[in-house]
């Protein structure tokens, strides 16, 4: 939906997803009120009286960004993760911790034969990895600027019961519940997902 999606009583193994909040009311019956299972995704927030059950019913509650925007930030991340490994990896070669052009420009000169060629063939891949993460560094930065206007009022409010195995997110911060957690109010609170 473009806007708001409002429930009349409970949803069950749904998939929703709201440019603006999701708001389940109480209605009748036993499960009045209540996410059970699927994926909810309200940008601006979710409402709901219960999420998920006893029995630990998995499903997933997601504000303050779309679906492509997780995927696009997890994706990125995983990719920024790899490359920083690589890097790793190559400045191993080099017996370094960090990236130090004036040691590496030192070593090579320092090189002759087979073992000068070995070494600037490393140096090659290790600038095309500091490139690729620092423009990988740049989209995340630009998508995370876009995001963070969404997240600064987004928030879960459960008014009685958030049940274990239920996974909450709130833009890049994301935590499966350990344990059933009264009344929370899910929300970023100085770069934490906090529940109050």
């Amino acid at each position: 939906a473009g806007g708001d999606i409002t429930i009349g009583n409970y949803v069950y193994h749904a998939l929703l997803h709201a440019e603006g909040k999701v708001v389940v009311r109480k209605g009748s019956g036993g499960k009045g009120g209540v996410i059970l299972g699927g994926e909810v995704w309200g940008r601006e927030g979710v409402e709901a009286v219960q999420v998920g059950s006893t029995n630990g019913v998995a499903g997933t509650i997601v504000v303050g960004l779309q679906p492509g925007q997780a995927q696009q930030l997890d994706r990125l991340k995983s990719t920024i993760g790899a490359c920083q490994e690589h890097i790793l990896k190559m400045l191993r070669k080099f017996n370094l911790t960090g990236v130090d052009l004036v040691q590496i420009r030192n070593m090579i000169a320092a090189a002759t034969g087979p073992h000068r060629k070995v070494l600037l063939h490393h140096a090659r891949q290790l600038g095309e990895l500091v490139q690729l993460y620092q423009k990988l560094q740049g989209e995340r930065t630009a998508l995370e600027g876009g995001i963070r206007t969404a997240l600064k009022d987004a928030d879960i409010k459960v008014y009685d019961m958030a049940f274990w195995g239920v996974t909450i997110r709130i833009g890049e911060f994301q935590r499966k519940l350990r344990e059933d957690v009264k009344s929370p109010r899910f929300h970023l609170f100085e770069g934490r997902l906090v529940e109050r």
